[in-house]
């Protein structure tokens, strides 16, 4: 999808996905930096857990540290920065990289500077069972065999939706949004879900989705199957990880 680079925050990780991590580190790809929660909030990943279930919003409020970490530690290298989690993929169904999206919305922004611009969440339910065009894939693939969304976008809610920011603006950020800029920033750019998305494979739909009417195939990041498939199956068989 063009993105040059991906930088994680790395605190526990099971060994096989240490050696993931380590593997595509060594290709280049991937960055990662140690990281611990300071005092006197809890690192070890069961004490961690209980506080993020009893004093979520304390939890939460930590994410700020380590993202305006990452934009500041990297706005010289790269203008555009992301934030997305694991579950989160970005749909382009009229663009075949984020770099051609991005120059789209800049160009398309009247000359007006936004701090970032903000892709809606829409989900794929995990209780949704894989469409015609993905049976085929193995289940490791699991972004590619969730295709089936609902027909009608929800409606924006800035805690549903992830941003690209500018860096040539931005200059503190959380999860949702730009929060110290050069400039205003609340001038942020809403991106129409018809030009681009951000897939959420979270949730489930229940009885909402038993209406086959109401939903809908997304094919625009099935067009990245084939390259995934061979990618993750070849990196599997090099780490045995099968």
């Amino acid at each position: 999808m063009g993105v040059a680079k991906v930088f994680l925050y790395e605190t526990d990780v099971a060994p096989t996905l240490s050696q993931v991590l380590r593997h595509y580190e060594q290709d280049g790809l991937v960055s990662t930096l140690p990281y611990s929660y300071p005092p006197p909030y809890p690192n070890h990943p069961a004490t961690r857990w209980i506080w993020r279930h009893l004093e979520s919003e304390n939890y939460f409020s930590q994410e700020n540290v380590y993202f305006s970490d990452c934009v500041l530690r990297h706005m010289h290298e790269y203008r555009f920065i992301a934030h997305f989690d694991p579950d989160e993929v970005p749909v382009l169904p009229h663009h075949q990289t984020l770099p051609g999206l991005v120059a789209e919305l800049l160009r398309t922004s009247s000359g007006k500077a936004y701090p970032a611009y903000n892709l809606q969440m829409i989900n794929f339910y995990e209780d949704l069972p894989p469409v015609e065009e993905v049976r085929d894939l193995p289940p490791f693939l699991w972004v590619l065999r969730h295709a089936a969304r609902l027909k009608e976008d929800p409606a924006f809610v800035t805690g549903h939706s992830k941003p690209i920011f500018d860096m040539d603006f931005a200059r503190g950020v959380f999860s949702h949004a730009p929060v110290t800029c050069l400039g205003m920033c609340e001038a942020v750019k809403r991106v129409s879900p018809s030009l681009a998305y951000l897939g959420h494979f979270k949730g489930t739909c229940g009885e909402k989705c038993q209406d086959k009417d109401l939903l809908r195939t997304e094919t625009a990041h099935l067009r990245y199957r084939d390259l995934v498939l061979q990618a993750v199956t070849s990196v599997k068989k090099k780490l045995q990880l099968v």
